[in-house]
């Protein structure tokens, strides 16, 4: 990392500092700062964002968004980032909403097949949350 310090501006405007890159770069993982905090090296007065500093570009997910992500692995019945946990929970969600609909339909025609499809989509998303909240236990 670059050895020269930095200075942030809080949420204030002010200037907080100056801290060495790498200690700015570990506070924007723990959700301090992000890749649009104003920086300014020391002895200087050009402000730019730390991402730039960083080579990071904005809106590029960071630490952040990881504290989310770990609750939704772990409590399983929320939206995440995971494109393997979202095709898990359509490969789950998905039969039991048609099986649910089917026997619907032979139940009641159009109508049954509506109710009953929409209760199959509550019971596939439980299970489904369910089996993606063990999946976060036994990875953590």
């Amino acid at each position: 990392m670059n050895a020269n310090r930095y200075y942030y501006a809080n949420e204030s405007n002010q200037p907080v500092g100056p801290f060495p890159l790498d200690q700015l770069q570990a506070m924007m993982k723990q959700s301090m700062l992000n890749v649009d905090t104003q920086v300014c090296p020391e002895g200087g007065n050009d402000w730019k964002t730390l991402g730039e500093i960083l080579g990071v570009k904005s809106g590029t997910p960071t630490k952040q968004n990881s504290g989310y992500q770990d609750v939704a692995e772990k409590v399983g019945l929320i939206p995440d980032f995971s494109a393997k946990r979202n095709l898990i929970q359509l490969a789950i969600t998905a039969p039991v909403v048609l099986i649910f609909a089917i026997w619907g339909a032979s139940r009641g025609g159009g109508a049954g097949a509506l109710l009953y499809g929409f209760g199959g989509l509550l019971v596939g998303v439980l299970a489904s949350g369910t089996v993606l909240m063990v999946m976060g236990w036994k990875k953590k």
